[in-house]
């Protein structure tokens, strides 16, 4: 019998159909053991970036068109059971339910409650400290009548080759992952994956003033409303800056934030180099993106 000359595709040389893109090796996702080595959230990362199906791991499609009616095992959520995310607390760390005290002390406190005065508008006696000027007052608007507060934020590129978008980043450590709003998710129509009662997507995102260029796993946010600054500065205050390329050279001028910049990727941004704020303005830090600025203006 002559040799046949059919080559199986999985083996292919010139194919990478089968080829797994968290190792390079010829098998499926789902079987990969450094895949299934990787915590469920690195996992979920893995998947997102790979561009596998969240809900049956096919590398064929993405999550919007698949055609599976499997869900998790735990959750039953629409992702695979490998991408299962454990959210509820351990035993140790929920709070206690107080017991009901005993029926023979319920009348003694009954009776407490009796012959205390009433207090109107409140569950509790008030106290010297709030009745305080200190506390009864604020000095935010006596603040902000001489310097407005200036948060960090870049003008970045988010989305694909198909569709991107100029949008306002807020660069915020404190935040533990990146967040994007539910709006702008929609107009990029990227694919959201749910795991528990939080929803993700990924997405690209470019600077402006570098060729960096990151994959974000980012959490999806319905309620997201931080406009900065507070109000609007002359936008002669731009002229102190010519110096250096400002990330976002509109800082002075308010508008919403439709992405924060987290703490998984704020490492990958920062660069060597400060600016100290003087005269009333804020501080420069130098990064990817551009010279971000922080701290508070001086309004005269």
């Amino acid at each position: 019998m002559a040799p046949t000359t059919h080559q199986n595709p999985r083996r292919s040389s010139g194919s990478n159909v089968y080829r797994c893109r968290v190792c390079r090796g010829v098998h499926a996702l789902r079987v990969c053991r450094r895949f299934l080595q990787l915590p469920a959230v690195k996992r979920l990362r893995a998947v997102l970036i790979n561009k596998y199906c969240a809900n049956c791991l096919a590398h064929e499609h993405s999550g919007r068109s698949c055609r599976s009616t499997a869900r998790c095992h735990i959750c039953h959520e629409a992702h695979h059971t490998l991408l299962h995310i454990h959210t509820g607390q351990p035993r140790s760390s929920r709070p206690r339910q107080r017991r009901n005290p005993p029926s023979d002390s319920r009348p003694q406190r009954q009776s407490q409650q009796r012959h205390q005065a009433p207090v109107s508008g409140s569950r509790r006696p008030a106290t010297p400290m709030d009745m305080s000027p200190s506390r009864s007052r604020s000095c935010t608007p006596i603040l902000a009548r001489t310097s407005v507060s200036i948060l960090p934020t870049a003008s970045v590129l988010i989305g694909s080759d198909q569709k991107r978008f100029d949008v306002r980043a807020l660069v915020d450590p404190c935040c533990p992952v990146s967040r994007i709003h539910i709006s702008l998710v929609k107009a990029l129509n990227l694919a959201i994956t749910g795991i528990g009662d939080q929803r993700v997507c990924t997405t690209e995102m470019r600077s402006k003033a570098s060729k960096m260029s990151k994959q974000l796993l980012m959490l999806v946010d319905e309620q997201m409303q931080t406009r900065t600054p507070g109000q609007p500065l002359d936008p002669k205050v731009q002229d102190m800056f010519q110096n250096v390329t400002l990330a976002d050279d509109r800082w002075f001028h308010p508008s919403l934030v439709s992405v924060v910049l987290g703490a998984d990727v704020y490492a990958d941004l920062m660069l060597p180099g400060i600016l100290p704020g003087q005269d009333g303005l804020p501080m420069a830090q130098n990064t990817t993106l551009g010279w971000i600025l922080s701290g508070r203006c001086s309004l005269s």
